[in-house]
């Protein structure tokens, strides 16, 4: 189903010029006609052929005056549009870099991308191995791909503009400089039992004949098998039953999946962001946290942690001096026991512990490690 923005406008306007012109012409012939049965059923038949072509006309305008209409500015596409031949009339270039892109994430070749990399920022685009060894680790080895949506933005000052906010999606956009056409694609993947999403952006190479991937990102969109709009609804209720802790785990774990990248942004990840500076501080949701620890002055940092199954607590202490892995994990295995007394701990799989040894004027700090332990440990 392509995305009709302007349909209804072009057809209005296709109509209104052709219509005085109808009117006249089956004015004069209805005059000729007289009483004429026949001739009359052959004006009729006359007008409704004429409305054909002028819907038929407007349709086949329709797909290039939607789109033409957001000209210097940011059009959103969906998956149809792409399939849809008159996109490939228009854009083959695109869609031949979308069908290469899509058929590498499909294999999980990070080598069958490598190729189709901008050569001007080739310096800039992370190790898309790594990237693809996060993937299979995140998704298993069974993927299906779609194309969640795409915008094409088009304007010689995107660049000074800074980001595009999109219609329809609560997005923004922060275009690459120096080019005045760019595309962005929103992939989803669907793993044995979790959702990714991957970001891409199109830029045209040097020659401004083929579109060329100018960036390549990976972001986990469900955790759990629970996605951020579901794991918000889970803090709410958290909220409302005053499981402060749990609730601030969950908002924050929402936000982790909806982090954006330096091209890309959720609207609602900021949002959410704001909200919880005023509605839920971290000091407030970390209090019964430290009053379960209380006398421990080590922690550095309390955050939220992606635990198998649910949602955990990520603890980071600052040390002294260096622990050895016995002394790690019985440290950790103590603070677990405390946190496992407190009633609001219930909603919690476990802790990670990670350790960091302080350092001086002359030596940054080091990390110690981590530990994982489950609730049951």
């Amino acid at each position: 189903m392509l995305v009709w923005s302007k349909k209804t406008q072009v057809v209005a306007s296709v109509r209104q010029k052709n219509s005085s012109r109808l009117v006249r012409v089956c004015s004069f012939l209805n005059s000729v006609s007289g009483s004429s049965s026949f001739f009359l059923f052959f004006i009729l038949l006359l007008h409704l052929c004429c409305s054909v072509v002028v819907v038929t006309e407007a349709m086949a305008l329709s797909f290039l005056s939607s789109h033409e209409s957001e000209a210097k500015g940011c059009q959103e596409w969906r998956l149809g549009d792409f399939r849809d031949p008159r996109f490939s009339d228009r854009y083959p270039a695109i869609l031949a870099s979308f069908v290469r892109i899509e058929a590498a994430l499909t294999a999980r070749r990070a080598e069958s991308l490598q190729p189709l990399l901008h050569r001007n920022l080739a310096q800039e685009m992370p190790d898309l191995k790594q990237i693809f060894k996060e993937m299979s680790a995140y998704l298993g080895v069974a993927w299906e791909i779609s194309l969640l949506r795409a915008w094409s933005l088009e304007g010689m000052n995107l660049s000074e503009r800074g980001e595009i906010r999109c219609k329809g999606e609560k997005i923004r956009l922060f275009p690459h400089y120096g080019y005045a056409r760019q595309w962005f694609l929103l992939f989803q993947i669907l793993g044995q039992k979790e959702l990714g999403r991957v970001f891409v952006s199109l830029i045209p190479d040097e020659d401004h004949k083929r579109w060329k991937v100018g960036y390549f990102a990976f972001r986990q969109w469900t955790h759990a098998g629970k996605d951020p709009q579901t794991w918000i609804a889970e803090a709410d209720q958290s909220l409302k039953t005053g499981r402060q802790t749990g609730a601030g785990v969950r908002y924050l774990l929402a936000k982790n999946l909806m982090a954006g990248n330096r091209h890309f942004i959720y609207e609602l990840h900021e949002e959410l962001d704001s909200w919880l500076k005023t509605a839920l501080p971290e000091s407030v949701w970390q209090l019964p946290v430290r009053q379960a620890l209380a006398g421990d002055d080590n922690i550095e940092e309390i955050s939220s942690l992606f635990a198998p199954g649910g949602i955990g607590l990520l603890l980071k202490f600052q040390l002294s001096k260096t622990f050895s892995g016995k002394e790690v994990r019985a440290h950790c295995q103590e603070r677990l026991h405390h946190l496992k007394s407190m009633v609001w701990f219930s909603d919690f799989k476990g802790i990670r512990c990670s350790y960091f040894v302080s350092g001086n004027s002359t030596q940054a700090s080091y990390s110690l490690g981590s530990l994982y332990l489950d609730r049951h440990s």
